[in-house]
């Protein structure tokens, strides 16, 4: 070995690692006292906390949660399909309609050129279409206020599911004025 001094059979570094070896003996015991007394304050932290839900019932929940949040999914996507459809079907019916009521209003016109009956007929459709037209926008306003108030009446529950302490309130404004005024005197001061 090279940098090694051979001395009756035994090397330097033999014994040096001899010597290391007694004078580490206490330093590993001494460590090993530590960490088994590390051990057992940690086993009994471990006892004292409290006991927690297994993990299968975590897993359980979660997976719930999920298929709960997938069903949800699928409702609204049914929802919005159906919505979709209908107001596909909405536009297609009041095209139809503006297309009839140009067809009668063309020909009752026509008829109201030649005969007073006619004329009478012509003033008859058009007050009914002006009714018809006043009633869808009253319809159509109706359901915008419908749908405001639903989403007033949401937001309105869920600030009533809000619990707000009024005595917690009170003192976190009290403890605010009192940091204000604090802060005050120190501009003042300074």
């Amino acid at each position: 070995m090279e940098g090694c001094i051979h001395y009756e059979g035994t090397t330097v570094l033999g014994n040096y690692s001899k010597q290391m070896a007694d004078k580490s003996k206490p330093v590993f015991t001494e460590l090993l006292a530590i960490s088994e007394e590390e051990h057992s304050k940690l086993s009994a932290d471990l006892e004292i906390q409290p006991k927690l839900a297994p993990r299968r019932s975590y897993i359980q929940r979660i997976t719930e949660i999920t298929k709960n949040s997938r069903k949800q999914d699928a409702d609204i996507e049914r929802i919005l399909k159906e919505t979709r459809e209908l107001q596909l079907e909405s536009n297609s019916i009041q095209e139809r309609l503006h297309r009839t009521y140009a067809v009668v209003d063309e020909t009752v016109f026509r008829e109201a050129k030649k005969d007073p009956v006619g004329r009478q007929a012509y003033k008859l459709l058009t007050g009914i279409h002006e009714s018809f037209e006043q009633i869808s926008d009253k319809i159509l306003s109706i359901d915008r206020v419908r749908r405001e108030v639903g989403e007033y009446e949401a937001k309105l529950s869920a600030l009533a599911s809000r619990s707000f302490n009024i005595d917690k309130l009170q003192a976190d404004f009290d403890a605010i004025r009192r940091e204000n005024e604090f802060l005050e005197e120190r501009l003042r001061d300074s």
